[in-house]
């Protein structure tokens, strides 16, 4: 059945991966929030968010890694970049990429300084600022 669907293991690797990268939605948002919006989303924790997890396992493995390139430049960094729009907009969209996916493993996978009082808001506050900043520039 996996190879009548999706022709071989790397085949359903992507087609996976595919699967978790939604990111025409943020687009939605008000482009003056997208900062904050982003920033809550990651935060919140009933949203599930599972590709930074499987980029990262993805890394070990180079035919893994090479598909999750060209996955999150197709699928997230491009619609991105024509979202945003000159000046720099490939650039300005890495940026977000990185950051973004930093931050969620670093308070998602792991879960660093979790437990801190106050430190989810001034997280949240940090990210959104930031993320702002790349859109806005």
């Amino acid at each position: 059945m996996l190879l009548h669907y999706f022709g071989s293991k790397a085949g359903l690797f992507e087609a996976a991966l595919i699967e978790t990268m939604h990111v025409e939605t943020l687009f939605n948002e008000q482009r003056e929030r997208f900062g904050e919006h982003l920033a809550s989303l990651f935060l919140d924790a009933s949203v599930d968010i599972k590709a930074p997890s499987i980029l990262a396992l993805s890394a070990g493995h180079a035919d893994a890694r090479d598909i999750a390139t060209r996955v999150t430049d197709a699928h997230v960094i491009e619609p991105l970049a024509k979202w945003l729009g000159p000046p720099e907009a490939h650039a300005r969209a890495l940026e977000i990429v990185m950051l973004a996916m930093g931050f969620v493993m670093c308070t998602r996978l792991y879960p660093l300084g979790s437990g801190r009082k106050g430190a989810d808001k001034n997280l949240a506050k940090w990210l959104a600022q930031s993320l702002q900043a790349i859109v806005d520039q």
